[in-house]
């Protein structure tokens, strides 16, 4: 059974862009209803919220600086419960 749906442009500009990345993997066109199903029965996070991407080289300078300002926290932390001994 077919049905017409509305849908938000945003809405139709992110279910594209998933239809266009299995089209590519693919290499056949891919309508908007199998690019839903693939979401729908696929269930990963990172269609249904979106993904972030960037580049290896500014991940890598997140990841540093995550583990830096960690190990920071962890020493004052640290400090702290030594005073209070």
């Amino acid at each position: 059974m077919v049905k017409t749906i509305k849908i938000s442009d945003e809405n139709y500009s992110w279910i594209s862009k998933i239809a266009g990345k299995l089209q590519q993997e693919h290499g056949e066109p891919v309508s908007i209803d199998r690019a839903l199903s693939y979401v729908h029965k696929s269930k990963e996070l990172t269609e249904l919220a979106g993904a972030w991407h960037m580049p290896d080289k500014e991940a890598k300078k997140v990841k540093t600086e995550l583990k830096d300002r960690w190990a920071a926290y962890l020493k004052q932390y640290l400090a702290k419960q030594k005073k209070k001994k």
